[in-house]
């Protein structure tokens, strides 16, 4: 019969038997650990796991609850050592004090910036956010917050993220300051709740005031697109000049155009799906491609080389076959120099939007297109799902559109 209480010595906790492989508790369930008691100090204990291993422990009362706290490995400790140990935290509990959670709050009170940065990631990837989501977060802290990553959070003060605030918008820009600290916000907010209780559940950004923002809306005027026409079509990369030209045609967002690949194009069905769009999973989403995109994405079957299944391939600073990292283009004047750069790859998106409007589409054909959310205050709304073949006459309507202000002269001739 195995014992629950004996003399602790070196050989009898060496000697001491794990629960059996086939040892159950009165309910039935199996018994994954034994704990045992010294009988010089009753409240020391051996706790021993199937595996074998053995770790000391001490067990008291402290505020009318029963409290475990684990000592160390058995192997590391000896007997002696773990009685000195169990009676000063005896001392410490008598006092009302609990050692866990005074643990706990230690613990919680060294995590960093960085491991906090960690923490948001996992959360991000469990709600399967799209990975350029999470490595935006990385991407900002890193340009703007370097020298905090390594801090505490508990070190962090209201007026040191204000005083950061303001010296980013000075030098970055009032976006980019907005970004740093939302970011920071998220961290911080994600491991106040890991360590609930240890962490002062407000974030130290709570004396930041944001910048005023707007949404830029900035569609090229139809005056100006015959001009970016001619800009684009003196981009020398054939590849880079195909992705400025499928993003206007479809109004995609980015991320999802520069990292399309061809088992996601259906050239004979005319259609494009985006896997993982901004959303995730749950907001995956195909559509139909316009005739003019779909010579764009013929082209580019035809003429990559090596693509490695990118639409719109490239090559990182390692050698290894990628899809192009940023849409962004130098423009340059008459003369070749550089003066500034082309619009950026969501003033293509309001162009195709603000196209679809003019070109009277109805806005909830655009919302399905441009995969926005549809409303959820609007009951009929929620009962109608655009089919494909409706939605190409829609992408042909808006494509028309922008070519004929694109090519005004071809209109006149044909008139």
């Amino acid at each position: 019969m195995q014992q629950s209480k004996f003399r602790f010595t070196k050989e009898s906790v060496r000697r001491a038997e794990p629960p059996a492989p086939d040892e159950r508790t009165a309910s039935g369930k199996l018994v994954k650990e034994r704990i045992v008691w010294d009988t010089v100090c009753t409240c020391l204990g051996l706790r021993i796991g199937r595996s074998g291993k053995r770790s000391y422990l001490v067990q008291k009362t402290v505020g009318g609850r029963s409290r475990k706290v684990r000592i160390g490995d058995a192997d590391n400790w000896t007997v002696e050592d773990a009685r000195a140990r169990a009676r000063a935290l005896i001392v410490q509990m008598d006092q009302g004090k609990d050692p866990n959670a005074e643990r706990r709050e230690e613990r919680a009170r060294g995590v960093t910036l960085a491991e906090a940065v960690e923490m948001h990631a996992n959360s991000m990837r469990a709600k399967q956010c799209v990975p350029r989501s999470i490595d935006s977060i990385r991407e900002e802290l890193e340009r703007h917050a370097a020298d905090w990553l390594g801090r505490p959070l508990s070190t962090l003060t209201a007026d040191e993220c204000a005083r950061r605030h303001e010296r980013v918008t000075a030098t970055s820009g009032p976006y980019a300051a907005n970004r740093v600290m939302t970011s920071i916000r998220a961290c911080y907010r994600t491991a106040a709740r890991r360590f609930r209780g240890q962490l002062n559940p407000e974030s130290p950004t709570v004396g930041v005031t944001f910048n005023k923002v707007k949404r830029r809306r900035q569609p090229i005027p139809w005056a100006d697109l015959s001009a970016w026409r001619r800009r684009v079509d003196g981009i020398k990369n054939p590849v880079r000049r195909d992705l400025q030209l499928l993003i206007l045609y479809t109004g995609l967002r980015c991320a999802d155009a520069r990292t399309l690949r061809f088992e996601h194009v259906d050239l004979e069905a005319g259609t494009i799906f985006r896997p993982r769009p901004k959303g995730g999973e749950d907001r995956a989403f195909t559509v139909p491609a316009s005739r003019v995109a779909l010579e764009i994405l013929k082209r580019r079957l035809a003429d990559n080389i090596d693509d490695d299944g990118w639409v719109f391939p490239s090559t990182d600073m390692r050698g290894r076959r990628t899809y192009v990292q940023q849409a962004k283009e130098q423009r340059y004047d008459e003369a070749g120099r550089k003066v500034g750069y082309l619009p950026s790859a969501h003033r293509l998106r309001d162009t195709f939007c603000t196209a679809a409007h003019e070109a009277r589409v109805h806005p909830l054909d655009l919302k399905v297109l441009v995969n926005h959310a549809l409303s959820g205050g609007d009951v009929t709304e929620g009962y109608i799902r655009p089919s494909i073949e409706h939605l190409r006459g829609c992408v042909e309507q808006i494509s028309d559109f922008l070519s004929a202000r694109m090519f005004p002269q071809a209109e006149e001739d044909v008139a």
